[in-house]
Protein backbone atom coordinates (compact mmCIF):
# COMPACT_ATOMS: atom_id res chain seq x y z
CA UNK A 1 0.00 0.00 0.00
CA UNK A 2 1.76 3.45 -1.20
CA UNK A 3 2.02 6.20 1.63
CA UNK A 4 0.16 9.36 1.53
CA UNK A 5 1.62 11.17 -1.49
CA UNK A 6 2.03 14.51 -0.06
CA UNK A 7 3.45 13.53 3.46
CA UNK A 8 7.17 12.53 1.81
CA UNK A 9 9.31 12.86 -1.54
CA UNK A 10 10.69 10.03 -3.33
CA UNK A 11 13.85 10.44 -5.70
CA UNK A 12 15.35 7.67 -7.65
CA UNK A 13 18.90 8.15 -8.62
CA UNK A 14 20.43 5.56 -11.28
CA UNK A 15 23.78 3.94 -10.88
CA UNK A 16 23.96 5.59 -7.03
CA UNK A 17 25.57 2.73 -5.57
CA UNK A 18 29.08 4.75 -5.52
CA UNK A 19 30.68 8.14 -6.89
CA UNK A 20 28.57 11.25 -7.70
CA UNK A 21 25.13 9.04 -7.89
CA UNK A 22 26.01 8.31 -3.80
CA UNK A 23 26.26 11.54 -3.21
CA UNK A 24 23.48 12.63 -5.33
CA UNK A 25 21.34 10.18 -3.49
CA UNK A 26 23.18 11.16 -0.02
CA UNK A 27 22.23 15.05 -1.09
CA UNK A 28 18.96 14.46 -1.84
CA UNK A 29 18.20 12.30 1.30
CA UNK A 30 19.33 15.28 3.34
CA UNK A 31 17.12 17.64 1.77
CA UNK A 32 14.10 15.52 3.01
CA UNK A 33 13.70 12.90 -0.15
CA UNK A 34 13.16 9.01 0.20
CA UNK A 35 16.44 8.45 -1.82
CA UNK A 36 15.89 5.08 -3.82
CA UNK A 37 19.36 3.67 -4.81
CA UNK A 38 19.14 2.03 -8.35
CA UNK A 39 21.66 -0.37 -9.17
CA UNK A 40 21.78 -3.01 -11.45
CA UNK A 41 24.59 -5.02 -8.49
CA UNK A 42 22.21 -5.94 -5.41
CA UNK A 43 25.20 -6.32 -2.62
CA UNK A 44 26.52 -3.08 -4.06
CA UNK A 45 23.67 -1.17 -4.21
CA UNK A 46 21.93 -2.84 -0.58
CA UNK A 47 25.38 -1.72 0.67
CA UNK A 48 25.35 1.93 -0.61
CA UNK A 49 21.86 2.06 0.88
CA UNK A 50 23.45 0.33 3.96
CA UNK A 51 25.69 3.23 4.58
CA UNK A 52 23.18 6.25 4.14
CA UNK A 53 21.18 4.61 6.43
CA UNK A 54 23.59 4.66 8.95
CA UNK A 55 24.25 8.06 8.80
CA UNK A 56 20.57 8.69 9.74
CA UNK A 57 19.13 8.83 6.37
CA UNK A 58 16.08 7.74 4.50
CA UNK A 59 17.55 5.34 1.98
CA UNK A 60 16.74 2.13 -0.13
CA UNK A 61 18.06 -0.26 -2.21
CA UNK A 62 16.04 -0.49 -6.17
CA UNK A 63 17.60 -3.33 -8.19
CA UNK A 64 17.38 -1.38 -11.61
CA UNK A 65 19.76 -2.26 -15.03
CA UNK A 66 18.80 1.04 -17.04
CA UNK A 67 19.69 -1.15 -20.25
CA UNK A 68 16.98 -3.97 -19.73
CA UNK A 69 13.78 -2.83 -20.30
CA UNK A 70 12.24 -5.71 -18.05
CA UNK A 71 14.64 -4.59 -14.92
CA UNK A 72 13.04 -0.57 -15.66
CA UNK A 73 9.71 -2.06 -15.58
CA UNK A 74 9.79 -3.95 -12.80
CA UNK A 75 11.50 -0.91 -10.53
CA UNK A 76 8.47 1.33 -11.91
CA UNK A 77 5.86 -1.12 -10.33
CA UNK A 78 7.94 -1.46 -6.99
CA UNK A 79 7.93 2.32 -6.60
CA UNK A 80 4.39 2.41 -8.08
CA UNK A 81 3.35 -0.15 -5.06
CA UNK A 82 5.81 1.14 -2.37
CA UNK A 83 5.29 4.93 -2.65
CA UNK A 84 2.37 5.64 -5.43
CA UNK A 85 4.79 8.28 -6.96
CA UNK A 86 8.31 9.55 -7.85
CA UNK A 87 8.92 13.38 -7.41
CA UNK A 88 12.54 13.06 -9.23
CA UNK A 89 14.77 10.89 -11.14
CA UNK A 90 18.64 11.29 -11.84
CA UNK A 91 19.64 9.31 -14.69
CA UNK A 92 23.12 8.45 -13.39
CA UNK A 93 23.74 5.27 -14.82
CA UNK A 94 26.88 4.76 -16.94
CA UNK A 95 26.49 2.53 -20.35
CA UNK A 96 29.76 1.66 -21.87
CA UNK A 97 28.51 1.02 -25.19
CA UNK A 98 25.84 1.75 -26.49
CA UNK A 99 23.41 -1.07 -28.66
CA UNK A 100 24.41 0.82 -32.20
CA UNK A 101 28.01 1.43 -31.20
CA UNK A 102 28.01 4.61 -31.67
CA UNK A 103 28.19 6.92 -28.48
CA UNK A 104 25.96 9.96 -30.20
CA UNK A 105 25.38 11.54 -33.88
CA UNK A 106 28.31 13.63 -33.47
CA UNK A 107 30.86 12.93 -35.87
CA UNK A 108 34.47 12.57 -34.40
CA UNK A 109 36.17 15.69 -36.52
CA UNK A 110 33.22 17.55 -34.90
CA UNK A 111 33.87 16.86 -31.70
CA UNK A 112 37.85 16.78 -31.76
CA UNK A 113 37.33 20.81 -33.44
CA UNK A 114 35.11 21.64 -30.78
CA UNK A 115 37.44 20.04 -27.74
CA UNK A 116 40.51 22.18 -29.59
CA UNK A 117 38.22 25.63 -29.42
CA UNK A 118 37.58 25.21 -25.87
CA UNK A 119 41.07 24.69 -24.99
CA UNK A 120 42.34 27.58 -26.67
CA UNK A 121 40.22 30.00 -25.11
Amino acid sequence: MALEPNSFRVALVTGANRGIGLEIARQLAQLGYTALIGSRDEMRGEHAAQALRSEGLDCQFVSLDVTNQASIGSAARLIEEKFGKLDALVNNAAIASPPNGVPSGTASPTTRRSRRSTRSR
